[in-house]
């Protein structure tokens, strides 16, 4: 099932991930800054005099860097998993209204991802135990390698002058199952805008030295997934980082084989978010909101719905928010409709894939140095149906910086059949607040549901 999926709209700025979620996040070792992104077409366009930043609400943002260094981002940890199905949307940042940018150095147009190498890993909890390597050539192919990170175990057979789609961004797929990779039947595939392109069988696809070749070895687990950009030099020898080709990274998921549903290539997809709908009164809203830093009196609510407080965007921890909702007792419920700006026919989406719901919650502050017993967990009420508690992800609310309650519903709660348009628009989210509750936050920008649809 999902387990995470990640489009970077709700992100101000890339230092926020740490803070967030307690991991680096997207890092520059060269100190560039992420890039600004263009509206028109969902690609990056340097020269627009209107920019965007990331994380600008409906608009289909991306990160990328103006200068490609050697930059990286890695998921927070995952639950333990020996199979993990990661997918990736990536492009060169050059592009602009789905053409390649002219540029009159080499042979006029830019080859896509010029030099760039895009190393996928997968680690336990502090070291990688497979690695892919994604080689863009400048002939429009990509080479692909692999490692399994032990010296003098079994090769895998590498591929090259795979073509690639060299005017849109490329959704890439890796699947890799590490069960019985100690005696050398692991499994692996590849898959390229949609297509199986690869498929190795009998393969040790993970450094089985590293664990001892004991599958009950905490370590031998897959715990998260790390892309590292950087550059080769398989074309050109004086190539390097200030001379290869600008990136950019759409969205990424990453699915395990838990759950018995979206445990193999679901792409290609696109991951959009939505936020509440303040046009659209939820059937509970019992948390207090403040606007401006002052209570919504009953006569204001009106105008200044609950959902209206906490739809903004993207985070922002550089100051604190001035719309926001606060609970001081349990079993306050909150249930939000989400607008949904999805048009599609524009791109011939299907139906929601699975929906991930994520709220954003801090402790402003506790009685005389006290801490209190607080929680969090998520509801759902689908259309003519029951609220749906889900207890089993309950969060403490125990610090006074944003974490986030994150939960994935790859059917419908409480009705567990596939999600379609019509239902989703039908189904409220929200959240409750559980055991003894002392004066909890929600920022403006605070609360979102993400979806994932067939492209």
């Amino acid at each position: 099932m999902i387990i995470f999926s990640e489009n970077f709209d709700q992100v101000k700025e890339a230092a926020d991930l740490e803070e967030l979620y307690g991991y680096d996040g997207l890092v520059d070792y060269y100190g560039d800054n992420p890039a600004i992104i263009d509206s028109s077409d969902a690609f990056l366009n340097v020269n627009t005099s209107t920019p965007l930043e990331l994380g600008d609400q409906h608009k289909r943002s991306l990160y990328g860097f103006t200068k490609l260094t050697t930059t990286s981002f890695s998921t927070p940890l995952l639950r333990d998993s020996r199979r993990i199905v990661f997918g990736i949307s990536i492009g060169t940042s050059g592009m602009r209204d789905g053409l390649t940018e002219v540029i009159g150095a080499i042979d006029l147009v830019q080859p896509f991802m010029l030099w760039t190498r895009m190393d996928i890993l997968f680690s336990n909890e502090s070291s990688a135990l497979f690695k892919v390597s994604i080689f863009f050539r400048q002939n429009g192919t990509i080479d692909i390698t692999f490692d399994n990170m032990g010296a003098g175990l079994p090769e895998i057979s590498p591929m090259s002058g795979i073509p690639i789609n060299n005017y849109r961004k490329n959704f890439l797929e890796i699947y890799t199952d590490s069960t019985g990779a100690e005696s050398g039947h692991g499994n692996l595939k590849i898959a390229l805008n949609g297509l199986t392109i690869a498929a190795r069988e009998d393969v040790v696809n993970s450094n089985y030295l590293a664990w001892e070749g004991n599958p009950s070895n905490p370590v031998s687990y897959y715990r998260k997934v790390a892309v590292t950009m950087t550059y080769h030099t398989l074309d050109w020898q004086y190539a390097y980082q200030r001379n290869a080709q600008q990136w950019l990274i759409d969205s990424f998921y990453v699915c395990n084989e838990e759950g018995g549903v979206h445990d193999d290539f679901l792409g290609p997809v696109h991951i959009t978010s939505m936020y509440p709908d303040p046009a659209q009164t939820g059937d509970k809203n019992n948390w207090i909101g403040y606007k401006n830093n002052v209570q919504v009196a009953e006569e204001q609510k009106e105008q200044y719905p609950n959902a209206s407080l906490v739809n903004n965007p993207a985070l922002d921890f550089t100051a604190d928010a001035d719309d926001y909702i606060q609970a001081d007792a349990e079993l306050l419920q909150e249930l939000y409709y989400m607008k949904n700006n999805i048009d599609p026919g524009r791109i011939g989406l299907n139906n929601p894939i699975a929906i991930n719901f994520s709220t954003f919650v801090k402790q402003i502050f506790s009685y005389e140095g006290q801490d209190f017993d607080k929680g969090l967990i998520a509801i759902t009420k689908p259309s003519g149906n029951d609220i749906d508690r889900e207890t089993g992800a309950k969060i403490a609310v125990d610090q006074y910086t944003y974490k986030p309650l994150d939960i994935y519903w790859p059917v419908i709660p409480n009705l567990a059949v596939p999600w379609t348009w019509e239902l989703l628009d039908g189904t409220q989210f929200g959240f409750e607040s559980t055991q003894i509750i002392h004066q909890l936050s929600l920022s403006e920008s605070m609360d979102l549901s993400e979806d994932v649809t067939e492209e």
